[in-house]
Order: structure tokens, then sequence, then C-alpha cells
């Protein structure tokens, strides 16, 4: 379909500096316009090079990979792809596919894109923070070089808002291939499934954990409270007076905030589907893909239909399938499998079903209208994975899905008509207003955009982002990059990068796991390598998989790794456990990688995009010279290819020698404390209990206590349910390191690992001294960053001190050899392993 607008985009692009195209699923935008403006300027022999940027790297690919097939051409000549850890491009290429990311890799090495006549920015809605911080990087090149042609493409966007940040730019719509899909909403739904509401379920007002029409609301903001709808006796007869009583009864008495589990069960019952529009089924296929906002809304809906006649025995039991993140491959590859004749599929799937995939025999969507997304409170360091109705963009895409190879039907059970088409928000809230911003300040930085403001500040070019961050929200990042140590402020509040914080701005990783991995080159190669391994752990999906019918078996197999590295203090770690069966698994051999990860409810993409990371973050140490040099992602790769495994530590270890004993808990659980101070939870265990066994009631559990971010006051959490040690009734230490603090239905630490009070004074925050003993014999005290008390005997206190101020400077001059493109050797320095012993 776009071909019929070819003229009228190039037109376009020669008269206005920036174009915005916006082009229905199927339309062939994708792969079609830069290929336009690579013919035209071929036409008119002009100069040309291209660059088209894709959020994903599969789509940058797979994108280019399609283009050089439609062009008869070979891969990697005009047609190229640039990805982190590949790329085929050649000095011929003149349009090149790659990831955002790549493109604002090329900006901070060149500001100006120096023989680049295009960029064309792909999939825009998506509204990522690096999408949109290269929406500004485009915005203010477009200003220095008007030369330059930009061009926006997306599904769904708001045009309007992209046009005027590009101070008027005009749009194109393009019609897209896909076949018409009939609408039902909430009120049709209940009007004929004869839906009979039940006043005392979880889903009637004031039952359940919503909020209905604002009642019971907590502490945290009510995000949703400005998209309900009236739903007053009075508002519903106005509004729904075609519709009978029982159905005004039950919209007035729902809660618009859960899931009326009952009716979307009975929806997926019989032919109730094709009933709703005549019953004839308009010849669409039988196959229904249902939306859910998580796994465990998921696991209910299926539970649900396994308990009635149609899907209580076999075909149709096994034709009931979940589609998640947290599924092994092959459960999620069932999807796509045809069932036997009669039998209807039924696809359960979160929104990883919105744009990611396409099920041939799907002809029917039932939407919840529920999706999860997560918030972040700056002030409180905290995330929260909120449950919320989605946006307009949500419940179209999803609607899509059903007319994707013949006419499909939608039900938006979670919505009436009037709020879908009137309340609710037309987008979801961009990344940069509910995510941590640290990377995004160190990006600013590093691309020396600061620089062009007299503030000096990030927050001056944050402000200048389409849909800028809160300020306070810009003003806790950079506090929390000078506790860092990564940013340095004058006493006029004008910051500047450290030496270390101009190393975690080129490594692909968030700026405290960049820092656990620098700390870990300074302690030798088994140390880098188990760093490495975490913090590629910690950057990707979690590994470790719970399909719901074995969901036991799991949890066991990965407490059976995180047992094995329990040694002396240490005790059971999350960050150990995987680090345990990464390395288990990166032992073995081809097939047996697989099985592996079979046996031990293990995500094997996850474990070889890990192996990937490393090697990505290990290039990038060897180009700042904290590893040997010259250690390039694709010779480690082949170097790994040898032995079966990813060639890490065999190139981090020195020529001739015969390999490394594996680093030591103790030191992982060290580097770990020094990486994710002050993210610390103190446990106490209640008194009067003596330390047995879990008694199951959670009493005898150690209470866990954090300091409020925002007041320094003591809170409550608890231990995420998903964590190795979330049963313990005792913990080896009082102290332990977090990844993540995340509100659910209550305040959890996520991701945690024991630290040693011995740990804690070495690599936690300032070290100062406390009481002094009144007496000899007496004990002693020193304080970590003013709020931790460590009692020691008074004769360690010097000497430990002295290790401290030496492990200080240790890192100190590693990293601050490493400044101002000076690429010291590993030999130079004293090991971090000498000192400690």
């Amino acid at each position: 379909p776009v071909w019929a607008h070819r003229a009228e985009i190039l037109g376009a692009i020669a008269e206005h500096q920036v174009v915005i195209v916006e082009g229905e699923t199927g339309c062939g935008k994708t792969t079609q316009v830069a290929q336009y403006i690579v013919e035209d300027a071929a036409n008119s022999g002009t100069p040309c090079s291209v660059v088209c940027t894709q959020p994903r790297r599969i789509s940058a690919i797979s994108v280019a990979e399609r283009v050089a097939d439609e062009r008869g051409e070979r891969l990697g000549d005009s047609i190229g792809y640039s990805v982190r850890l590949d790329s085929k491009t050649s000095a011929a290429t003149c349009l090149l596919f790659c990831t955002t990311g790549i493109l604002l890799r090329r900006l901070e090495a060149d500001s100006e894109l120096e023989g680049t006549t295009h960029v064309v920015v792909d999939e825009v809605h998506e509204r990522g923070v690096e999408s949109d911080f290269l929406l500004l990087a485009m915005r203010d090149l477009c200003m220095r070089r008007h030369d330059l042609k930009v061009v926006l493409m997306s599904a769904t966007m708001d045009k309007d808002l992209f046009g005027n940040y590009f101070g008027g730019a005009p749009g194109f719509t393009v019609p897209g291939r896909t076949f018409p899909v009939q609408d039902f909403f909430l009120e049709d739904a209940l009007a004929a499934t004869g839906h009979v509401f039940n006043t005392s379920a979880e889903w009637a007002l004031g039952k359940g954990k919503g909020r209905g029409k604002g009642k019971g609301a907590d502490e945290k903001e009510d995000i949703d409270a400005p998209k309900r709808e009236d739903l007053s006796v009075l508002a519903v007869g106005s509004r729904y007076g075609k519709f009978d009583q029982r159905v005004r009864a039950t919209l007035t008495g729902m809660d618009q905030d859960m899931v009326n589990f009952d009716l979307l069960v009975t929806l997926l019952q019989g032919d109730t589907l094709k009933n709703l529009d005549g019953g004839d089924g308009g010849g669409r296929p039988t196959g229904v893909l249902v939306f859910m906002s998580g796994a465990k809304e998921i696991e209910t809906v299926q539970e649900m239909l396994w308990q009635t006649a149609e899907f209580r025995g076999q075909p149709a039991r096994s034709w009931v399938l979940p589609l998640h993140g947290g599924l092994p491959m092959e459960d999620q590859k069932k999807v796509f499998k045809t069932p036997p004749a009669g039998v209807r599929k039924i696809v359960i799937a979160t929104n990883v079903a919105e744009t990611a995939i396409t099920i041939n025999d799907v002809g029917y969507v039932v939407d919840s209208c529920r999706m999860k997304e997560m918030r972040y409170d700056a002030l409180r360091c905290m995330s929260s994975l909120e449950d919320t109705i989605v946006s307009r963009t949500n419940a179209r895409q999803r609607r899509g899905r059903a007319g994707r190879v013949a006419p499909g039907l939608c039900v938006h059970a979670g919505l009436t008509r009037h709020r879908h088409d009137n309340i609710i928000d037309d987008h979801q809230p961009p990344e940069v207003q509910r995510t941590p911003l640290e990377q995004l300040v160190l990006r600013i930085h590093a691309a020396g955009l600061h620089l062009r403001d007299p503030s000096g500040k990030a927050a001056a070019i944050c402000e200048k982002l389409i849909e800028p961050p809160n300020p306070a929200n810009v003003a806790k990042a950079v506090e929390q990059l000078v506790h860092l140590g990564a940013l340095l402020l004058d006493p006029h509040g004008r910051e500047s990068l450290t030496v270390l914080g101009e190393h975690l701005a080129r490594l692909p990783i968030e700026a405290r796991l960049g820092k656990l991995v620098l700390y870990g080159t300074a302690f030798g190669p088994a140390a880098t390598d188990a760093a490495l391994t975490v913090a590629a752990a910690l950057t990707s999906r979690n590994p470790f998989l719970a399909p719901l019918e074995s969901r036991e078996l799991a949890a066991k197999a990965k407490r059976k790794f995180a047992d094995r590295t329990v040694v002396g203090a240490v005790g059971p770690s999350d960050h150990m456990a995987v680090l345990a069966a990464y390395q288990e698994w990166d032992s073995l051999f081809g097939h047996q990688k697989y099985e592996f990860c079979r046996e031990n409810y293990l995500s094997f993409k996850t474990m070889q995009g890990m192996s990937e990371l490393k090697r990505s973050i290990l290039e990038a140490l060897a180009e700042a010279g904290f590893v040997p040099p010259n250690l390039r992602a694709r010779d480690v790769l082949w170097l790994g290819m040898q032995t079966g495994t990813d060639g890490v530590l065999r190139a981090l270890m020195p020529e001739g020698s015969e390999g490394a004993e594996k680093c030591h808990p103790a030191l992982v659980s060290a580097l770990l404390c020094a990486a994710l101070f002050p993210q610390v939870a103190t446990a106490l265990l209640p008194k009067g209990l003596p330390k047995k066994p879990n008694s199951g009631d959670g009493s005898n559990r150690p209470k866990l206590m954090v300091r409020d971010a925002e007041t320094g006051e003591p809170v409550r959490v608890r231990m995420h349910p998903g964590s190795v040690s979330a049963q313990e009734a005792t913990l080896c230490s009082p102290f332990l390191v977090y990844q993540e603090l995340v509100s659910t239905t209550q305040l959890y630490v996520r991701d945690v690992t024991p630290v040693t009070p011995l740990a804690m004074a070495l690599f936690g925050g300032s070290l100062t001294l406390g009481a002094s003993p009144a007496h000899v014999g007496d004990e002693a005290e020193l304080i970590v960053d003013g709020t931790i008390r460590l009692t020691l005997p008074a004769g360690l206190r010097e000497s430990l001190l002295e290790v401290r101020r030496r492990l200080d400077a240790l890192f100190a001059g590693w990293v601050g050899r490493r400044g101002g493109g000076h690429a010291g050797g590993r030999t130079q320095d004293p090991g971090g392993e000498e000192l400690l012993r």
C-alpha cells in the first residue's frame, strides 16, 4: 500500500527537513520508504547514506535481510545492518539498518553524523528512553545541519505531538492490509452472555483489591483515577438505557479496576463468541487470543477453563495455552501449532502478543483491557509494577491481532464503549516518565549535550525532551550518580563526568552493574568473569523459569544452585544461584546445554543472551584497558567454540596458564556490596524466638528493614517470594544487598545477596569512627555511610580502617590510570586479591 504514496513521500522529504509517516501494520513502510530514498538519490545522481533505526536488534537484522533479498543483493554490500555484537557492512553500504542504541553510540563519537544524509527512525510510538533521547539529538542536529533529512515512522502515533516537536513537520497516513475487525464492548458481552453478576465476587465493588469508584485508595498514587467512568445509577441509566436491568445493575456494581474472570470464561465457552455477530462465524478461524495483564492472571483463566466441561478433558485441555516471557521457548512455540480438527485453540497471553507475533489461526480476540506497567518513584528509589487500564493504542494493537489473515472479531471485555472512546489515554506514558534516569543522564554527559546549555546540567537537556520527565526525578538521578562516583558537581552546581563516569557511560549496562564489573577487573580473571556473569544476568530476563504445572520443581532447581554457593558466612543468594547455574551450563557441550536447561527449568535463549552480553562488555573493557587489549567479541566467541564455553574466562587468562579457580562466593558478595550500596536491607530476628526451622506462619522469620530514600526512616519490607531466601527462618548475616525495591501487593526486595559485616566495612559506603571504647578490652564501633553501625574488637579498628583506605586507593588508581584514553595493562597495578589477603 505504501507504493501509492511513494511520490508524495519523496516530494515531502525533498521539501521539508523532517517528515512523519504513519502507516498501519502491513503497509510496507519499514521495508520500502528507506529504499525509495536510496533509489531516488541514485536516479538523480545525488550522494546518499541512509541510517534506519529499529528498537530491537532482531528487527534491524530481519528488515535488512528482507530488503537485500528484495533487491537481489548480498547482505553487507549496499544494504547492511549494525547491532550490538554483530554487523554486516562495507564501504559500499548506503542503507544501514541499526538499533537505536547503535546510532546513539555513533553520535557520541561523531556529533555531526558526517556523511549521513538521511535518518529514518522507525517505531517511534514505542517511546523508550533511547528513542526519545534520539529524537532530541536529531532535533538538535537538524538545527546545525540543515542538509540532514529525518523521517519518523510508526504504525500508531500522535502526529501532532511529533509534528509540533519538529516545528510543524508534515505527516502522511498510509492504510494497511489487515482485514476488518468487529468490535464489541463490556456492555455487549454482558448482554450476549446473559451474565449474572456475583455481588460477593472479587470484582464487585468493595470486595476485591481494586479502587472502583475511588474508595479504599492507599498511599500510592492512584494512576487510574482519571481513567474511570462515572457508573452511578443515574449515569448508567442515561448512557446504557437500551440494555436490560441486569446489564445496568452489573455496570453499577462492578469494580472497574478488577477483571471479571467469570465473564471471560463464559465468553470462551461454546459458540458464545460466534453468536455475537449472528452465529455463522463469518468464515473466520476459530482460534481465540485472550489478553491478560500478567502470568498470574493467565494461570487463573487457564485453571478456570480446565474446570469447565468443555476444556476438562483431552484434547481440548492441551489447547488452552499460556503465552508470556517467563515460559520455556518450547512452550511458547506451541501457540503456532495447529490443533486437531474440531478442537479450538485458546491462547492466553500478556502484551507480548500485541505486536511481536502473528498467530495465523486466530479469528477472535478477547481483551481484559488490563496491562502491567512499571512505574518508578525516584524519591524513594522504588519500582512498582502497576496493574492498569490499557491505552487506546494498546487496545487497537490487540484488536488488530484478530484481523491478520481474515475478518475478525474483538471483545473489549474490560471497557465500555464510552470509556474506550472518551476517557482512557490515547497512548501509554513515555518510558522516560516512569523509569530510573541514571542512564539517560550519563548518556547526555557522554554526548556532551549538557555543555550546550549555560547551566551545564543534564536537567536542562531533559526539559527539551518531547515529553519531559519530572525534574525531581532527574535531580534524584544526578544525586545517585554523584553517590556512585560517576558525576562531580562544582560550587555552581555544574555537572561533569568523573573518569569512572566516563567508563560507565561506555558500558552497555546500567551504571551500578558497570561499577560491579569494573571492581571485578581489579581482582583477577575469575572475579572479572563472575562479575560479568552476574551483570549480564541482571541486565537480561530472569533465566529461571516457573511453569504453572512445575512450579515447585522449578523452585527446587533454583535452590539447588543457590545451595552450592553457600560457604561459611555467605548464605543462599539469588545472584549466586544464577552464577552457579550459568557456570555449570557454560561447562557443557552442544546438546548437553539444551538438556541442562530443560532439566533445570532454565531459559536456553536467556543463557545464550547472557553469553553474548558478557563478550560485548568484555570488548568494551578491553578498549578501556581494564583487561588484556584487543579482545574482540567475535574472537572471544571463536575461542569459546573450541571448548564449548562462552570464551570469556579463557580470554582473560594469561597465555599458557592451565585455568583459574572459580571466584570465591565471599568475594562475589563483597563486589555486589560495592556496586549496590546503599541498597541494603537489615535483618532483625524477632526477640524471644528460637532459631528453629520455618514454622510456616512467618512468625519466626527475620524482619527486614530498609531506609526510606526520601525520609531516612526505617521501613518494613519482605523478601520477594521468588527469592531463594524467602522461606529462610534465619539468615547468615544481618545485612543483605538487593537489586531492586518493588511495590506490588506488598513492599519487596528482589534479587538479594547476604553480605558479611566485614564486606560491609570494606566495600560499603564511607567508613567513619564511631564511639571509642571506654575501657581496655571493650568493643569499638565503625559507622558505614553514617547509618549502619558495626562493632568489632578495639584492636582491629585501625587495621580495618587502613585496609579500607588502601582498597579505596587501589580502585581509584585502577580506574584513574585508564582515563583520558590511556589503556594500562593489569600487570602495572597491585591486585585486589593480594590486598585482601
